[in-house]
Order: C-alpha cells, then sequence, then structure tokens
C-alpha cells in the first residue's frame, strides 16, 4: 500500500544515483534519507504533485539513454520494483471553480531518462487530489501509442473481466489515485493529461482551494539548457452578482478580468526549478446563519469495515426516517480511514447545524423538477448548502426557505433568484454519462491505441517506407482496471483485513506455495479419512484388510505429495 509505495521510491532514488548526466547538471543527485528521518520516508515519498515514476523490476537496466555510461553489475530483482521519479519538461495547470466545487486539468511532459534506450518499463502515474475529490480522467500520448481512461456499466466491466485480467491502477490511498502506463521505451517523452473535481472547502466566511502541486526538487531536469515554463490559469464563478473578493494566493497570479461574481487570473513564468509549494486560493459572495439555540438528535456510526446488509440498512433507515415526523434523528456514517482528521471535521460539521427540514416553495407548481440530493440536507454554520436539480416551465422570480431552527421554532425567509451564466451543468453531465465520475454501476477502463508501423517496400535490394500519405492503421486494445468504484463496502476485504487503497498482490514465494498446497492436501485428506464412521468401521477389519487399505493410504499420500511439488514446481499450470 502506501508504505509499500513509499518504499519503492526510495529504493528507486537510490538507483538514480546510478546515471551520469556529464558535466552540465543542474541539480543535485537525489539525496539519500538520513537515519534520523527513515521514520518520515513513508510520508515523505508519496506524491505531493502529479508525478510519472519508471517501475524497475530490473536494476540492471537504469542508465542515461542519452549518455551511457559504465554500470557495475547488480545482482537480484527488485521485488516489489522500485520506483524511480521522472524528470518533468513541463507543467501546465488549468483550475475552474463554479460554486462549491472545482475542476483541475493538469497537462505536463515526463521523460524516461533513467532506462536505457533499448530497453523498456512501466510508467505509472500518481495523482493527489484535493478535499472529497474524484478522478475524472487521463490521457497519455507516447510515439505511436496512446492510452485514455474511459467508463463503461459494471456489467460490461465484468464481462470484460473474464477475457483479461486487471490491470494496475486505483487509488494508493483515498486522495491518490495511480495508472499504470505499460512498456515504454527509455528515452520517451510521456504527454499527459489528468482532470478531476475537489471540493472547495469554507471556514469563517470564506472558501479556500488547495492543490496540490508541491513538486521535489529530483523532478528538475538535470540538464540545465532545458527550459522549464510553468503555466497556471484560474477562474472562479461565484454564481451570484455580488463583488468576489480574493484574500490570498500562494503564486503570483495577474487579474485578467473581474466581473460581478466573476475572476479569472493567470500566472506563466520560466523557472529554475517547479512549484516547491501547493498551489492555494481564497475568497469571500456569502453570509451564513450563526448562533443559534436548542438541540437536534445525532447518531454517529463509526465501522472498521463493510458488513453484508449494507444496502437492507440504509432502506430500513431511510424508511424509518421517513415517517419519524417533522423531527428525524441526524444520522452520520464513517469509516476509520484518517480518522483524527476526518472525525474531526464531521463533528465541527454535525454541531454546527442551523436549520433543518429545509423546503423551497414554489417549485412544486413547476412542469417537471428533480434536486439532487432529492432530501436536502440540513444548513450548517461551516459550509454553505449547495442544491443542484433541473426544471422545465418558467421558474419564479422569487422563492421562500422553509425550515426549523435548532430550537426547533419555524423560520422562514424570502429569496430573489438570480440567473448565473456559464456554468457547466452540461458540461458536467456529459463527463458523467460519457468520460464520467465513478460510481458503483460503472467500471473504469483504459484504452490503449497504437499506431501500426508501415511496411517496407523492397526495390531492387534497398528498403523503402510507403509515403503515399494514408493514414497509418490504429490497433486498439481495452485494458480493464482493479475496481475501485464508489458505492457499498467489501466484505470480502473486511474479512480478510485488507485495507483500504490500491496496491498490487504481491506473488506467493516458493516456501508459501509449499506450505499452501501441503495444508490444502492434508485438510483435504483429513476431511476424507479422519470422520468418525471411518474410524468406527476400521476397527472391524481384520489384519489383512488393515495391510491393504494400509498400502492404499500410502498411495494416496504419495499422489498428495506429488501435487504438492507440482504446485511449487510448476505453479499449478502444468
Amino acid at each position: 500500500m502506501a508504505e509499500d509505495f513509499a518504499r519503492a521510491v526510495d529504493d528507486g532514488l537510490k538507483l538514480a544515483k546510478r546515471i551520469y548526466f556529464g558535466h552540465d547538471r543542474a541539480v543535485a543527485a537525489p539525496r539519500l534519507t538520513a537515519p534520523m528521518e527513515r521514520s518520515s520516508t513513508s510520508q515523505a515519498h508519496l506524491p505531493s504533485a502529479p508525478m510519472v515514476y519508471a517501475v524497475i523490476p530490473d536494476p540492471g537496466i537504469v542508465d542515461n539513454p542519452d549518455l551511457p555510461s559504465y554500470q557495475p553489475h547488480v545482482h537480484g530483482r527488485g521485488d516489489p520494483p522500485a520506483l524511480i521519479p521522472l524528470q518533468m519538461n513541463a507543467i501546465e495547470l488549468h483550475v475552474d471553480c463554479y460554486l462549491d466545487t472545482a475542476l483541475v486539468t493538469a497537462t505536463g511532459s515526463w521523460r524516461v531518462h533513467c532506462v536505457m534506450g533499448s530497453k523498456k518499463c512501466d510508467c505509472r502515474i500518481a495523482i493527489p487530489i484535493g478535499d472529497q475529490g474524484s478522478i475524472l480522467g487521463v490521457e497519455v500520448e507516447i510515439p505511436r501509442k496512446s492510452y485514455t481512461t474511459q467508463l463503461i456499466t459494471a456489467q460490461d466491466g465484468t464481462e470484460l473481466e473474464k477475457t483479461a485480467q486487471p490491470q494496475s491502477g486505483g487509488f494508493l490511498k483515498p486522495n491518490i489515485f495511480t495508472l499504470t502506463v505499460p512498456q515504454v521505451d527509455g528515452g520517451t517523452n510521456l504527454s499527459i493529461k489528468m482532470t478531476w473535481s475537489q471540493k472547495l472547502t469554507y471556514n469563517e466566511g470564506q472558501f479556500f482551494l488547495d492543490i496540490p502541486f508541491n513538486f521535489p526538487e529530483y523532478v528538475t531536469p538535470a540538464v540545465k539548457k532545458i527550459s522549464k515554463r510553468e503555466k497556471i490559469y484560474l477562474s472562479v464563478n461565484a454564481g451570484t452578482g455580488t463583488e468576489v473578493l480574493c484574500k490570498g494566493c500562494s503564486h503570483p497570479l495577474k487579474e485578467k478580468m473581474r466581473n460581478a461574481g466573476k475572476l479569472r487570473f493567470a500566472y506563466e513564468a520560466d523557472v529554475l526549478k517547479w512549484s516547491n509549494t501547493d498551489f492555494s486560493f481564497s475568497y469571500t459572495a456569502v453570509e451564513m446563519l450563526s448562533n443559534t439555540r436548542g438541540s437536534v438528535p445525532m447518531i454517529f456510526f463509526l465501522t472498521d469495515g463493510s458488513v453484508e446488509d449494507e444496502r437492507h440498512i440504509c432502506n430500513v433507515m431511510k424508511k424509518r426516517l421517513a415517517n419519524a415526523g417533522s423531527v428525524w434523528p441526524r444520522i452520520h456514517t464513517f469509516g476509520l480511514d484518517h480518522i483524527e482528521e476526518r472525525l474531526d471535521k464531521l463533528f465541527i460539521r454535525a454541531l454546527s447545524t442551523v436549520l433543518l427540514n429545509i423546503t423551497i416553495e414554489p417549485l412544486q407548481n413547476l412542469d417537471e423538477v428533480e434536486v439532487y440530493p432529492s432530501n436536502i440536507p440540513d444548513l450548517t454554520s461551516s459550509s454553505p448548502l449547495m442544491v443542484y436539480g433541473r426544471y422545465r416551465g418558467k421558474f419564479p422570480e422569487s422563492v421562500k426557505a422553509n425550515g426549523l431552527l435548532g430550537d426547533l421554532s419555524s423560520f422562514s425567509v424570502d429569496l430573489t433568484v438570480q440567473s448565473a451564466k456559464d456554468m457547466p451543468l452540461d458540461k458536467i453531465t456529459r463527463l458523467s454519462i460519457q468520460t464520467g465520475v465513478p460510481s458503483e454501476y460503472t467500471r473504469m477502463i483504459q484504452l490503449e491505441n497504437t499506431e501500426e508501423a508501415s511496411k517496407p517496400i523492397n526495390t531492387g535490394g534497398k528498403k523503402k517506407t510507403e509515403t503515399n500519405g494514408e493514414k497509418q492503421k490504429v490497433i486498439s486494445r481495452t485494458i480493464p482496471l482493479q475496481n475501485f468504484g464508489i458505492g457499498f463496502g467489501d466484505t470480502t476485504a473486511t474479512k480478510e483485513n485488507v485495507p483500504p487503497g490500491f496496491g498490487e498482490a504481491r506473488a506467493p514465494d516458493a516456501a508459501e506455495k509449499f506450505v499452501k498446497a501441503a495444508s490444502s492436501c492434508c485438510v483435504s485428506l483429513c476431511n476424507k479419512c479422519c470422520c468418525m464412521c471411518c474410524v468406527q468401521c476400521c476397527t472391524k477389519l481384520n489384519d489383512q484388510c488393515v495391510i491393504v487399505f494400509t498400502q492404499l493410504f500410502t498411495a494416496i499420500a504419495c499422489i498428495a505429495c506429488f501435487e504438492c511439488c507440482s504446485h511449487v514446481c510448476c505453479g499449478g499450470d502444468d
């Protein structure tokens, strides 16, 4: 999991010291971790910005593809493989903020600078995403090949797994998505576009945006002559016609446009090294209710895993709450992950509830209306309340919001409807349906497109490539990814004590195979030969029968040992 990933990166940084870049080196070799710092290695080597790593199972392939040097032979193979962070040639960040959600697109270029030109390696992409983030898509371009993620139905995903094994891809941690690009040549440049969404946090009247954008020094290209240009583009649409005030920013943005409720900024610069701080931005278009009195019943469910009847529990609770009257208990569910930080946020949000049972009138007079979520959540002072929906008909110029305060007294307020333009609701819908947001009913796959090389023409002993202007043939292949859809828990993972996240299953060694095969043989043999009926029957046999059965059981034991050896030596396939 995350600890194994961090150790693999630490091993990769040690291997990277073998690479010779000549005298024109722009940065120092990766610094080895001091003994006193090893306790924090797992956290230090986790990605804090979009990163790409070379997966190195064989240390012998590590070398500069442009400037080969003498490399002493390394015996053995990495298990698990080492991860060498690739050098980054360019990075561009586009952020569009709408209400309380940010759509983030990061586009960059990375080079496989650490593998011989005649060798290949897998490349692993790691994308840390912000608060309540959701990966939307990844696109990869390399010479003659391209990869892109796509959502398909869960049923199609199950059918696809019958013909192809799922490949590496999923969440290393709840906020770090990883994806593997197979077999990339040494010296290749990868152009990668990553898209995700994340929530803006709200505190004391301000919206805060925080995007992981802290690149370690060792991803800076080692050659001084390579230009490094960093770009950041930010747009803010608060959805209201009121003035939006910028309160703080981590990078020197220049204001490009300012309208009522809208801001647009840009930042472009040639840098000596990449950004070493997260991109953050804060602004204030919102006044919240506060200082309420009274109390509301709150129930907190904490769990360390999944149970078999999760769906039934949810359905029963929904029915009970629907019949509980005007004030029903507020139920908050929580999985044990990042427990201290998330419990703190959960209690702050739950204990700051100021308005319950919210309804909006007169939406029921519209020809057709659909609201998400269907039951409007409670309003809290810790964050604004965003409700989405669609309607058909003429929307009223004013509406009334009704609800109950904490002391169970009625509250209502008249709201003037404002028409906000340029809200990408249609874009979000298309993303959800076409390329979309992972859900319980979808599976993410990876599409590989390979350009078939042109066939050479034999012209009297000389081979010449066809140049007739025709497009090269593209061969497509679908690669299933491991299932990481959002939904109910995994009871199997709970029983086997598998922590949430993504990690490649380690292949069992010979000793583990032997123990597993032997225990399986013994268990199956005991189940057939050690029952009470068998024991009672044996007590009534004469000596000749006992000798015959002894020889028979000895033969069966030899066959079982042969089966055990076949598992160990042949993997059970031959």
